[in-house]
């Protein structure tokens, strides 16, 4: 990825994009926040659409949710994915995680008879880090696998598990 890439594909001269980004780094870091910010309201409209369901649909949507969004366009996130942590602590980053986490875990609480857990902030910080990590990895070498499902299953099931759903 280059400005004069960027540009291109945005219909617009190198000068114009720099009156908005001073470079490359800014534009990916932009792209970046707004998939965090994208992932942030599609794992909360998931909870909203599924607040009557038990664990499992609750769960499964948010994933299917994440994985659609990573979907959109798998080489741009792959490069916002590898690119990014080059450019230091991003305070987005951090804040979408902690949004996503909040979310979990009321929705955790909302489902304390249904699950077994001690902790809900940490039982939210390693949904969030599983999720991720598995979407991710699945994005980069198991692509299909996103695509017929079976991610959104096993995570789904491997979070019941964790967390022992009843």
């Amino acid at each position: 990825m280059n400005t004069n890439r960027v540009a291109a594909e945005a219909g617009v001269s190198v000068g114009s994009l720099y009156q908005y980004f001073p470079g490359r780094d800014a534009i990916l870091a932009e792209l970046g926040r707004r998939h965090a910010v994208s992932l942030v309201g599609a794992t909360r409209e998931a909870f909203e659409r599924t607040k009557d369901q038990p664990f499992a649909g609750a769960v499964g949507e948010a994933i299917r949710a994440s994985i659609r969004l990573h979907e959109v366009d798998p080489a741009l996130h792959r490069a916002i994915e590898d690119e990014t942590p080059r450019l230091g602590p991003l305070d987005w980053r951090a804040g979408a995680y902690a949004d996503i986490q909040r979310i979990l875990c009321d929705m955790f609480l909302q489902r304390s008879d249904e699950l077994d857990i001690e902790d809900v902030e940490f039982a939210a910080f390693l949904a969030v880090a599983i999720v991720e990590g598995v979407v991710h990895a699945a994005m980069a070498s198991k692509p299909e696998e996103l695509r017929n499902g079976r991610v959104e299953a096993e995570l789904t099931r491997i979070l019941g598990t964790i967390f022992r759903a009843r």
